[in-house]
This record gives structure tokens, sequence and C-alpha cells, in this order.
């Protein structure tokens, strides 16, 4: 008695096996999707199956479903499917609905092809021909197969682009290390793209941009609020570390699509936090007082009434030695270089010319009064001998 019920157990088992295996899926799986599909609304696939009973057949074929990694059962149905007669294969149409799907995971890491699921068939059997209650009656169901399901990431990080107080936007690289100087205002860019093809109409929107360094003490965040498909949408933010070191700056960058579903980027660097340069200070000694510093003064023994130049030399245009302050005549000598310009040279020298000329024809006081003097004598002479000619005549 006591062996009597493993042995009915075993039996009960067995029947139910094979009345199990009587509705079979044949397909091993059902796979939605890939690496470069885009997110929609809702993907459907054909899903076959066979009724292997000999005398009964099967109706109220209905879904079951088990879902797994957050995909909600809501979201899988079957087509109506009319009675399948033993013997007989048929198929349905398995609908899934994407909404709410998220193609990364809680790190913005993508998820690749996630299993969402494991899906088998239930029936009721009824008999063929006449009513058989032992053997076509109840309930049966099938085999269970997983539901794959892949979609492509579309928010792109397009660029990461960082500027100093003084400088340009440059290029940040993944992994590069970025040098900045402690408590100065650094600007960070990011240049976003929804690759969504245009015509999908799919936005990008509620876009979150998380910065975070733990050893540096950074925890900045800042939003876009859209981007339409096939648009590109950037944010500059500034970021201040207060402390010299080292540490990796993670970028957490994701966006929801229109049917509840998040996608995202992840984008790592490196900052090198140092102190500031200690400027020099200027030597402000100046001992000729013409306004250059002496490190600076190429001529240090300046007059002071000399203007100089940037070297602190005195400004001298004719290079004649003497300041143009102190020089009577400060412009360089010019030459002919112009037909217009008077030659004062030779004006000079002619002018020189006919004075002599005039000199020589005038006569000079001297010859003057030689040419007065010889007539005097000549009548005084003519004189004296009238009268003695007349003293004469007159003892006569």
């Amino acid at each position: 008695m006591k062996a009597l019920f493993p042995s009915l157990f075993c039996a009960f088992f067995l029947l139910s096996f094979v009345a199990e295996a009587n509705l079979q899926i044949t397909d091993s799986q059902l796979r939605y999707g890939g690496s470069s599909t885009h997110k929609r609304e809702f993907f459907s696939s054909t899903l076959a199956f066979s009724n292997a009973f000999t005398d009964c057949n099967l109706q109220n074929i209905n879904l079951q479903f088990v879902e797994r990694n957050d995909f909600r059962r809501s979201n899988i149905n079957i087509n109506e499917t009319s009675e399948l007669n033993f013997g007989q294969t048929g198929t349905t149409l398995v609908t899934i609905t994407t909404t709410d799907f998220d193609v990364v995971d809680e790190e913005l890491e993508e998820r690749g092809e996630v299993e969402i699921g494991t899906l088998s068939l239930t029936a009721d059997k009824i008999n063929a021909t006449t009513p058989n209650p032992f053997n076509c009656e109840g309930s049966v169901t099938s085999n269970s197969i997983p539901v794959k399901l892949q979609l492509k990431n579309d928010l792109n990080l397009l660029s990461v682009e960082i500027k100093g107080p003084d400088g340009d936007f440059e290029t940040v690289s993944e992994d590069s290390t970025e040098t900045i100087i402690v408590d100065e205002d650094y600007d960070l860019r990011f240049k976003i793209r929804n690759a969504f093809e245009s015509s999908s109409d799919i936005q990008l929107v509620n876009i979150n941009i998380q910065i975070e360094s733990n050893d540096l003490d950074i925890d900045k965040s800042t939003t876009i609020s859209e981007i339409a498909a096939g648009e590109e949408g950037e944010k500059t933010t500034s970021v201040s570390v207060d402390d010299t070191g080292s540490d990796e700056v993670t970028v957490f960058i994701s966006g929801d699509d229109r049917f509840g579903g998040k996608h995202g980027r992840i984008f790592t660097f490196n900052f090198d936090v140092e102190e500031a340069e200690e400027e020099e200070p200027a030597d402000e000694n100046d001992g000729d007082g013409d306004g250059v510093p002496d490190n600076s003064d190429e001529c240090l023994d300046t007059i002071s009434i000399c203007d100089v130049d940037g070297a602190g030399c005195p400004i001298d245009s004719d290079e004649d030695g003497t300041c143009d302050a102190l020089d009577l005549t400060p412009r360089p000598t010019q030459q002919e270089t112009d037909e217009d310009e008077i030659d004062t040279t030779s004006a000079n020298e002619d002018e020189e010319l006919k004075e002599d000329i005039t000199q020589k024809e005038q006569p000079t006081d001297d010859q003057d009064s030689t040419k007065g003097f010889i007539p005097f004598l000549i009548g005084f002479a003519v004189g004296i001998m009238v009268t003695a000619g007349f003293s004469v005549l007159i003892k006569s």
C-alpha cells in the first residue's frame, strides 16, 4: 500500500509531462530589435506552435508571460487564435510595446540585448469527435521560451570642451588629463545630438548633465529641455576647484524619449589642479628717471631733458650724438630727392659770385681819392706858373 502512492504520483507526473508536451512552441526564442534598431512604440514577431495530440483539439489559446528586467507584463500580447486541431501547426503574432523601456541601465551603461521575460502558451483541450473526459478535458501548457529585446542608444555625445579664464574652448578627449588652476573658473561645453531619424519626430527631453568628482568635491548639474529628432543641442556650465589634487571627473548625460525610456552616455576625464605660478615682482628702480626701469634700460645714464625710446635710450633722429631735445638741428640733412626742392647751396654760390663781380666793377675809395688829387696838383702848378709870369711882367 505504501508503494502504491509513489507509483501513482510518478504515473500522474509522466502523464502530465506527456500532455504538456503535446502543445509545443517550435521557436527556440523571440528576439526583437538589434544594436542598430531605433526605438519605436511597438514591435511584432510571429510565433509558431503545434498541437501534437492525436485526438484532442485546442481552443482558447492564451499567452503566459513572466516579465524580467523591469519589463511590464501588460506590454506583450498575442493575436486571438482560433481552434487548432490535433496534429496541426499554427502561428500567432506576438506584439511588445516598448514604452518606458530604458536602453541604458542605472549607471547609463548600454544594456545591449535584454531578456525581458519568458513566454509560454496555454490552451483548453476539447475532444475532436466524441466526448472523452479522460483524454480531452482540462487545459494544457506549452514549453517556455525566452523573449529578448535590444534597442539603439540614440543620445550621442559629440564633444566635451573646456575653456580657461583667458583662453579659447579646447576639446577634451576621453580619459585625458586637464591641468587647471585652483580657484579659477573653467567653462565646460557639451554638444549633444538626438540620433533619432528626423522623420521619426521622436524628441529627447529632460536631458540632464551631471558632473561629479569625489576627491575634488565637484557635484554640478545642468539641463537641456529638449532636442528634436536629428538635431543637436549644447550646454555650457562652469566649474571651479578650491583645493589642489588630481582625480577622475565623470560626466553622466541622460535624456528620455517620448515613450518614457531612458537614453544616456558616460564620459570620463581627469583634472590635475595646481597652484597659480607666482610672478616675480617687477624691478621699479629707475636711476636716470627716464621712466624705464633699470632692469630694462639699455642706457642707464640718460640726461633727464632727453626723451627716450622703449629701451630707455635718448631719441636722436639725425644720429649725431645729441638727443633731439638739445640738438639745434634735430632732423637728418635732406638730400636732393625732390625736383621741386630749391638748391640753396647753388643759389648762395651764385649770389656770392655776383657780389665779387660787382665789387670788381666798382672803384675803391683810394682810387676815387687819387683821381681827384692829380687835377689839383696840375691846377696848383699852373697857378704858380701864371703868378710867376705875371710878376716878371710887372717888374719889367
